[in-house]
């Protein structure tokens, strides 16, 4: 259980002739488009410290997974006022909780639907905490009656109005209560504050959770977002496909730590530093990849051949070996770093006399990072061929990475299982391949695509224990 301790509010207004794009304005116009958000219900958490807005933004990173409660509104009407409200009240009492509302009302000025947010918000504590009161008389008496009771300490709302472009451009206006917490906090969190391995058992329950936190916000994209269906099944694909790949990257880690003898006990800090690089190249990647395809469309077949190369290799190239001294990074590590060939427990780098030498298991983590960088070149243009919506490829991603640390404890002992999984990933990527290259003349359906990426992941398994039986 996890419960946000530090809570700011902000809002924006975005305008374009396109209804994603002025959502995405209106973000940048409220200081948040680097987040990834998912968005929750109305609690204010309990000793829960209220932060300036410029506080709360130096907490934020780009790709961070972020709590919020989100007010939303939009028009493409020419003049027609829309606004979007939160209201929030707090309890006197420091160990009661309060409440978040949202208001999102046409017609209404910033005035008028800041006041019925906060009404709404201090009308529920009010009637949680037992406060008396008529429903019937204006907000500003009962407003006085919930102060004089003693038991909300205050109520306050902000908002954010704006009238529909005169030219028809979607005006989207925002507001939002942003929980500075992190589910990849969470995540790491929970993987990292025990001593050594997380057990099959509590793996594959982490794993379950970060599987279903995925269909959450697929279930939210589904229900908020414009042609929510489309961009549901989007995500569901490429989900899979990222995932699928993640599994074959936990295949090779489980090979580098063998090789590295890394410690069970010193993994899970690895793998903690190893994911959390490996969101920053996947966002870095996919911008530079949907960059790319804007800029100069035929590198999209550049993209599809690449992937049937990685699908080839993936099936045919063999197991390989992993020579870590012949590794490019390795050798510039080696270059300007004093080596120590020991694990210092967890840390990566240790002072002897007056020098400072990177351990083995500084060594390790290059390792891992240039594996992911090499994994990241075959997985983004497979989520590529999906879509071109870059808040489903990152958000897909990231929710594939989110887990990969209890999802490696769990294949960690199932490894023998899936033999011929990398089989049915390495048919996944000559799929997405040829989809590429038939793009611009045929275009196969997303949903024929996830059927038959859903095919092949599950035949592979099938296949793997069939076999493993027989054996």
């Amino acid at each position: 259980m996890y419960v946000p301790t530090r809570i700011f509010f902000t809002k924006g207004v975005g305008k374009h002739k396109e209804y994603l794009t002025s959502f995405e304005l209106a973000l940048r116009s409220a200081g948040i488009e680097i987040c990834n958000l998912v968005t929750v219900s109305s609690i204010f958490p309990v000793n829960c410290k209220r932060i300036s807005k410029e506080e709360g933004l130096k907490e934020l990173t780009p790709g961070q997974i972020t709590f919020c409660v989100m007010a939303r509104n939009s028009t493409n009407e020419p003049n027609r006022l829309v606004a979007s409200s939160i209201g929030v009240a707090i309890p006197a009492d420091s160990n009661q909780y309060g409440y978040l509302s949202e208001h999102h009302p046409f017609g209404e000025t910033e005035k008028v639907a800041g006041e019925y947010a906060e009404d709404l918000a201090a009308t529920m504590l009010a009637t949680t905490l037992g406060v008396e009161f008529n429903p019937d008389t204006d907000w500003s008496e009962r407003e006085n009656i919930y102060k004089m009771s003693g038991k909300i300490v205050r109520s306050s709302n902000i908002t954010q109005s704006a009238e529909g472009d005169k030219n028809g451009l979607w005006t989207t206006v925002i507001v939002f209560a942003v929980l500075a917490s992190l589910i990849i906090f969470i995540d790491l969190y929970a993987t990292d504050h025990r001593p050594g391995k997380l057990g099959l058992k509590r793996s594959l329950m982490w794993s379950g959770i970060w599987i279903g936190t995925a269909l959450l916000f697929n279930a939210g994209i589904y229900f908020f977002l414009k042609d929510g269906h489309v961009k549901a099944l989007e995500f569901t694909t490429g989900y899979l496909i990222e995932y699928s790949l993640s599994v074959d990257n936990l295949f090779v880690f489980l090979l580098i730590f063998k090789v590295m003898n890394v410690p069970e006990k010193s993994q899970p800090h690895v793998l903690k530093w190893g994911i959390l690089s490996a969101i920053v190249f996947r966002i870095v990647f996919i911008l530079a990849g949907v960059g790319l395809i804007n800029l100069f469309q035929p590198v999209i077949y550049v993209f599809g051949l690449l992937l049937l190369f990685a699908s080839y290799k993936m099936a045919f190239g063999g197991e390989g070996k992993i020579d870590y001294e012949k590794n490019p990074l390795i050798k510039f590590v080696k270059k300007f770093f004093n080596i120590t060939n020991t694990f210092e427990g967890d840390k990566f780098f240790v002072k002897q006399g007056r020098k400072y030498f990177a351990t083995s298991l500084f060594l390790t983590l290059i390792v891992i990072e240039s594996s992911d960088i090499l994994f990241a070149v075959d997985s983004i243009p497979a989520v590529i061929a999906i879509t071109r919506d870059t808040f489903i490829i990152i958000t897909s991603n990231i929710f594939a990475i989110l887990g990969l640390r209890a999802l490696y404890f769990s294949l960690s002992g199932l490894v023998d299982m899936f033999t011929y999984l990398k089989y049915g990933v390495a048919l996944i990527l000559a799929f997405v391949g040829i989809k590429m290259l038939l793009s611009e003349y045929y275009h196969i359906p997303t949903e024929l695509s996830l059927g038959i990426i859903i095919f092949f992941l599950a035949g592979s398994v099938v296949l793997s224990l069939i076999f493993k039986q027989r054996k």
